[in-house]
């Protein structure tokens, strides 16, 4: 069988739409049953009637799933759907933030940018799409390999939290994880089972085609090591693949690991099982919820089951927190993330497999959310859009039109799915909009692959791709950046990054961090460098073109050249990384030395460093 590599710069398929906070009143909605804004599958022009409003529901499509709208037109009230959920204690607290609702339904368009949604809003599934991915005719949900749901000849693509390493799951799992103390003192995390048990899409996986178990979040314990709400935590490490008709092994496309700091809630809540509803995966578009399973799902959960809440709290900046994971296939490419003063360690092992330790500290990143007017937007951001529709859409009244004019709804633009030349251009043309300060300063501890490869005529990446281990990793508190390597540009790795100039309060000056981890063997070979030590110097440029000030840190050990800058300001500035080496010394020329050599009547002068006479001569 020819193994495949760990291929860390593919794009994951799954989207999400952020959450929209809402006071409205909730009607309680039995589990299961017919609900205005629940999704009815594919029962298309279904026709039933609600319980509690007594009113005609029908079932059709709101552009991404099918759900139950009111007949008579009606506009559906915002929360409705499930059970309502229990209120949460972090209610407030910057980790729990959502994006507020729009001033109008109307007129409206906005930007929420928060990774953690991206972190916290995905479980575990494994489909089954026949006859393939694109415009499938029918989609199913597998337990296992053995399940006969995933018999046939479909493509097979999965998402999997992973669990901790056992004998039932020896690699592709958690494999250690552990806390530091600002004084040094290390904290070996206690294990205290998975979180939830309610997710009937939960799969087991198989070690000999390398299909990791798709489990749930493992909560860890570090005695000592407090946040505001106690000394539990919740680890959750993510991967995404797939394995096409005809195939043996599995394609990994991505990979990200989380840690958050919680407190466990008791109450109603509830989470979104992934869609088996063909028509919401026609043209290869994915799509990460489905069914609600209990409550509508709570803002301020790193996750939910139906009976509690894993309610999160601020990560303390003061300690490190590291995690092992043991991979089944050798892990390439390049990571970034969410951490501060980070180390690493891989070991790759003699079956393919790999084993890939991240020690660092949290950060806090801004999170941003603005509405406004179509009028209020500039007429550059405006023709930046053109038409396009994407974002999470709020109609006026029963028109369900996706394209519709944009005078007609309100649009939030979803900025937390990925980091790219896109999404930063994006962000820096809603600056202005935002006043210049961030809406929340949540905490993270987050580390994922990249989504872009980069120019492949760059030397950069020509360097990666030679590379057969880990190439780097990049992290910074920015709001907006390029998850992708930095661009080689004349001679220097710039990074881009982007965030508001203040913090929450509109007065603290938003301070950035930039640490980056590049393997010593990328280094060289981008430069041409021998194996000599490398020097390194960082500027920090403003976007008028300025120096902004910054304290760095350079070193190289065990295989590593770290660099780091803290203290520079925003709002768009770009990093800029100069490698050098000292040109190696002249080599020195001996002195020459001359003998005469004497052989009867014959004399020969022998001319070197250390002279001697040829085979049968003399020195005279």
């Amino acid at each position: 069988m020819k193994k495949q590599r760990f291929a860390v710069f593919a794009l994951a398929i799954s989207l999400a739409l952020p959450t929209i906070a809402s006071n409205a009143a909730d009607p309680v909605y039995p589990d299961g049953v017919p609900a205005p804004g629940r999704s009815c599958g594919d029962a298309s022009g279904a026709t039933v009637m609600d319980t509690i409003s007594g009113k005609a529901l029908i079932c059709k499509s709101n552009g991404v799933q099918n759900i139950w709208l009111f007949a008579d037109g009606s506009e559906i009230p915002a929360g409705v759907g499930g059970y309502k959920a229990t209120p949460l204690p972090n209610d407030g607290i910057d980790e729990a933030f959502t994006a507020p609702e729009p001033p109008a339904k109307k007129n409206y368009q906005g930007l929420y940018h928060n990774d953690l949604a991206g972190l916290t809003r995905l479980t575990s599934v494994l489909l089954n799409f026949q006859p393939t991915d694109r415009s499938p005719t029918k989609v199913t949900s597998c337990t296992s390999l053995s399940d006969s749901a995933c018999n046939g000849s479909g493509v097979l693509k999965y998402e999997a939290v992973l669990p901790a390493c056992d004998s039932a799951n020896p690699t592709n799992c958690i494999s250690d994880v552990y806390a530091t103390k600002a004084d040094g003192t290390k904290v070996q995390g206690i294990i205290k089972g998975i979180f939830n048990n309610d997710n009937p899409q939960n799969f087991t996986g198989d070690s000999a085609s390398g299909l990791p178990t798709g489990s749930e979040p493992t909560l860890v314990q570090f005695p000592g090591i407090n946040h505001s709400a106690g000394d539990l935590y919740l680890v959750k490490p993510h991967m995404i693949g797939h394995r096409n008709q005809g195939e043996s092994s599995w394609t990994t496309e991505s990979f990200k690991v989380s840690i958050f700091a919680v407190k466990m809630v008791d109450g109603t809540f509830g989470f979104n099982q992934f869609s088996t509803d063909a028509a919401n995966y026609q043209n290869n578009i994915g799509e990460a919820g489905g069914n609600g399973i209990g409550a509508n799902t709570s803002a301020g959960c790193a996750a939910e089951s139906k009976t509690q809440c894993a309610a999160m709290y601020p990560l303390p900046l003061d300690a490190s927190f590291g995690v092992s994971i043991k991979f089944s296939k050798a892990l390439v490419g390049w990571l970034h993330g969410r951490i501060t003063k980070p180390t690493i360690s891989l070991q790759n092992d003699t079956k393919g497999g790999a084993l890939l330790t991240i020690d660092a500290k949290a950060i806090k990143t801004p999170t941003n959310a603005v509405w406004v007017t179509n009028e209020q937007m500039p007429q550059s951001l405006r023709d930046w859009y053109g038409n396009d529709h994407g974002g999470s859409i709020l109609y006026q009244g029963a028109n369900r039109d996706l394209f519709a004019p944009f005078s007609e709804i309100a649009l939030l633009r979803d900025g937390n799915s990925q980091h790219n030349e896109r999404t930063l251009s994006e962000y820096v043309q809603w600056l202005p909009l935002m006043g210049e300060k961030a809406q929340a300063m949540p905490t993270m501890w987050a580390v994922e692959t990249m989504s872009q490869e980069g120019d492949p005529k760059s030397p950069i990446v020509n360097c990666i791709n030679k590379q057969k281990n880990l190439a780097g990793l990049v992290t910074t508190n920015a709001a907006e950046y390029l998850d992708g390597p930095p661009v080689y540009t004349d001679g220097t790795l710039d990074y881009k990054v982007a965030a508001t100039h203040f913090e929450k309060d509109g007065t603290t000056v938003f301070q950035g961090t930039y640490d980056l981890l590049m393997s010593s063997e990328v280094a060289r070979c981008i430069y041409g460098f021998t194996k000599a030590p490398i020097k390194a110097s960082i500027s920090v440029t403003n976007e008028t073109g300025g120096a902004s000030i910054a304290s760095t840190i350079i070193n190289e050990a065990n295989g590593w050249l770290t660099l780091g800058a803290y203290g520079f300001t925003f709002s768009n500035p770009t990093i800029r990384v100069k490698l050098t080496q000292d040109a190696p010394p002249a080599p020195v020329k001996a002195k020459l030395i001359t003998i005469t050599c004497v052989k009867g009547k014959s004399t020969k002068k022998v001319s070197a460093a250390n002279p001697t006479c040829p085979s049968g001569y003399k020195k005279k």
